[in-house]
């Protein structure tokens, strides 16, 4: 197709490759499944196992997102690097409904399309350092409401080397230009959503803490330049959004 747009731009990024079109038709099969009440679902896309674990609570509890799911996604391969698998992990609180569908149907293909990206690092023998699964567990995200400022901007260093890190700068860009293509949305404002969930762990609590270091704002900037940077590098039709 001949490239005429921004829009069109997005389209092409997210439809490119088969690391873009397997999670589609994954994401169909498991959407089929919470129809019909299944709690194990195994799939193969492309010799790629695909392990989906499918919880339905019996009472409305824990912290969800506004749709009333949430969703646990990793990808790993054995020391040969000649059997990747991807895990998924979905719960759905008491109060999910059919009216959810579009939304989660968004968030599984989102998660497995970024899981994808990994198992084609792997492929291409790129796998991510173990020490990085080490740091990410103790992230923001896990831990809910930081207990003062430095546990807060420890964490917030953790993250920013994580999402610039060279194994997954790529995966976080990717992500980024999806979101922006699917909801409409300009490229900065996905950035900063990203941010407010990796960062502050969608806590308000995190969020006014973090007012008051100073250092927190330069990390925030430096992450937000070099995911931008990496968007210019690889696709240089996105140069007048940053202008």
């Amino acid at each position: 197709m001949k490239i005429t747009s921004i829009k069109d731009c997005l389209y092409v990024i997210a439809f490119r490759n088969k690391y873009d079109i397997l999670p589609n038709e994954a994401t169909k099969e498991i959407i089929n499944a919470i129809k019909n009440n299944k709690g194990e679902l195994h799939i193969e896309k492309d010799n790629i196992p695909i392990h989906i674990h499918i919880e339905k609570l019996d009472k409305k509890t824990g912290e969800f997102n506004e749709y009333s799911f949430k969703i646990e996604a990793h990808s790993q391969a054995n020391e040969n690097l000649d059997e990747p698998e991807i895990i998924l992990i979905i719960s759905l609180n008491k109060d999910f409904s059919p009216k959810k569908y579009e939304q989660i149907n968004y968030v599984i293909y989102e998660n497995l399309r970024h899981e994808f990206e990994h198992i084609n690092n792997f492929i291409l023998e790129k796998k991510p350092d173990d020490t990085y699964k080490d740091i990410y567990k103790k992230l923001l995200g896990y831990e809910g409401v930081a207990k003062n400022e430095e546990e807060l901007l420890q964490n917030i260093k953790l993250v920013s080397e994580y999402i610039l890190s060279e194994t997954e700068i790529l995966s976080y860009v990717k992500s980024i230009l999806y979101v922006a293509k699917k909801q409409k949305r300009d490229v900065k404002d996905v950035i900063r959503q990203i941010f407010n969930r990796a960062f502050y762990n969608n806590k308000r609590e995190n969020m006014l803490l973090a007012q008051r270091i100073p250092e927190v704002q330069e990390i925030i900037n430096k992450t937000e330049k070099g995911l931008s940077n990496k968007i210019k590098q690889l696709y240089p039709r996105f140069q007048s959004i940053f202008r």
